[in-house]
């Protein structure tokens, strides 16, 4: 795996010679409830980039570490830039990647509220800079892969069972020394109705800022299985859209 901001110049000249395509990793600095750190989103983004990167032989670019966390933002510790900044912190990075020489960008995105905004500016790369830009959701890819493993429901998880089982594999939960009631004051209809949005802050519906279903389901080992599923799926794609792999190109 090689990080960019380690390179010379003149390598990274030679890598987008020879391989045009780099991973960004997006994650947020936000409240995760009682045991899990603020990085948590960012956490699983670097893990999963890092991941696909050693088996595709990828560069990766330094992280966005801040992003929008705009409905977190009541809780101590979260720090939140408008979407538009996003959007444009995004679109300027992916051109100036493009002016090194880069044709394919593929951000790996661990925050659910960044999704419009990195949307935006994917399209935004498109047309402007012909940036073939694709976006990986990791929250939505990971629900839908938990739902199959029969490890999560309909509900719409924030540091539920599949964060923390990830957060378990890779040795960074923590104690909770403050207990605090994680019972969800109430869920709103809309909530998880498809084709529903309405502006909505995390402690309306919890005191812990966590909204879980079933956390006994929480484990190292889904958190493994979670992370090997993710990262295949991510590499399949990319290796079907930008034909890039370890040693032949």
């Amino acid at each position: 795996m090689k990080r960019m901001e380690t390179l010379t110049w003149l390598e990274v000249k030679q890598y987008v010679e020879k391989k045009p395509a780099i991973i960004l990793p997006v994650g947020s600095i936000e409240q995760h409830g009682p045991i899990l750190p603020i990085e948590t989103d960012l956490r699983i983004a670097e893990e999963t980039a890092k991941r696909v990167a050693e088996k595709l032989d990828l560069l990766i670019a330094p992280p966005i570490t801040y992003a929008s966390s705009l409905e977190h933002s009541r809780f101590p510790g979260t720090i939140t830039v408008n979407p538009k900044t996003l959007i444009d912190t995004v679109t300027e990075i992916g051109k100036s990647l493009k002016n090194s020489g880069f044709t394919h960008l593929f951000i790996i995105n661990g925050h659910a509220g960044n999704s419009g905004a990195l949307d935006t500016a994917a399209r935004i790369l498109k047309k402007e800079e012909n940036l073939e830009t694709y976006v990986f959701n990791l929250q939505e890819m990971l629900a839908g892969i938990a739902k199959d493993m029969n490890i999560l429901g309909n509900l719409r998880e924030h540091a539920g069972v599949v964060e923390v089982s990830i957060m378990k594999f890779l040795k960074e939960t923590k104690e909770e020394t403050q207990p605090v009631e994680t019972k969800l004051k109430k869920i709103p209809k809309s909530y998880n109705m498809p084709g529903v949005t309405y502006g909505w802050m995390v402690d309306e519906y919890s005191e812990a800022g966590v909204v879980v279903g079933e956390l006994s389901k929480a484990s190292e080992e889904t958190g493994r299985l979670l992370l090997d599923k993710v990262t295949a799926i991510i590499c399949d794609i990319i290796l079907d859209v930008a034909r890039v792999g370890n040693s032949s190109t």
